[in-house]
């Protein structure tokens, strides 16, 4: 079962990059709902207007889960922009790209007020630990995107090409074993007890392993192998 929770990154202000959002800590197999808010987007015709998101490693695209939200009267390559699906690079890091070519904005007709924001909402599964850090906390940096060419509004008026981003951090706690979280103990023999450290030939001797995990999350399925020198597993 997955965990969901949700974290928004912002661009607004006629196409400029907002703050991120509040960090917040994250476990493996969990979730992640991301929303892009598009504010203010200028009217007129938006060339090559592209949206890309790098994600960290570790983190995947989860398929069919974006949406867009957007007016009627913004559209991208003449089709509604609600339309547009992204395309998921394969390998980590992975990158999620929305191209919706031009980007038009159409205006307000009639006197009617019509919101000119967009917002892009998609999910990402923590699922890759081999890809995380080996620390006790990982701080990973989602990195958004936003290009485009020239924007040419009503007026003929233009603007340079333009690239900028936004970034939002989440970190993930792991569990971690160090060279000194791992200790073994004689704790008897069959013989002398605990006070004795010499065996004989078939002396049953029971050890103590202990494991301590210093990291900031739970540890499952963990697998201690031990080794013998003349000596053999003797189960009770």
């Amino acid at each position: 079962t997955a965990y969901r929770r949700q974290r928004q990154m912002c661009i607004r202000d006629s196409l400029g990059l907002g703050p991120d959002a509040t960090d917040s800590d994250y476990r493996l197999g969990e979730i992640i709902t991301y929303t892009i808010n598009i504010t203010d987007v200028q009217e007129g015709t938006i060339d090559n207007f592209v949206i890309t998101d790098t994600l960290p490693a570790g983190f995947s695209y989860v398929g069919n889960s974006s949406s867009i939200t957007a007016g009627a009267h913004i559209t991208a390559d003449g089709a509604a922009a609600s339309g547009i699906n992204p395309t998921a690079s394969a390998g980590s890091p992975q990158v999620i790209t929305w191209d919706f070519g031009s980007l038009v904005n159409a205006g307000e007709s009639d006197d009617t007020v019509q919101s000119d924001d967009m917002s892009i909402q998609y999910q990402v599964l923590i699922d890759d630990d081999a890809a995380l850090a080996t620390t006790s906390l990982s701080d990973l940096v989602n990195t958004v995107s936003m290009t485009y060419d020239t924007v040419v509004g009503p007026a003929g008026t233009a603007v340079t090409p333009y690239n900028d981003t936004a970034t939002d951090q989440v970190d993930v706690p792991q569990p971690l074993f160090n060279a000194g979280s791992l200790a073994k103990t004689l704790v008897n023999t069959s013989v002398g007890g605990d006070t004795n450290t010499e065996v004989e030939a078939n002396e049953v001797v029971s050890f103590q392993i202990q494991a301590c995990n210093v990291g900031g999350a739970p540890a499952f399925d963990v697998v201690i192998p031990v080794s013998y020198t003349h000596l053999r597993a003797h189960e009770t």
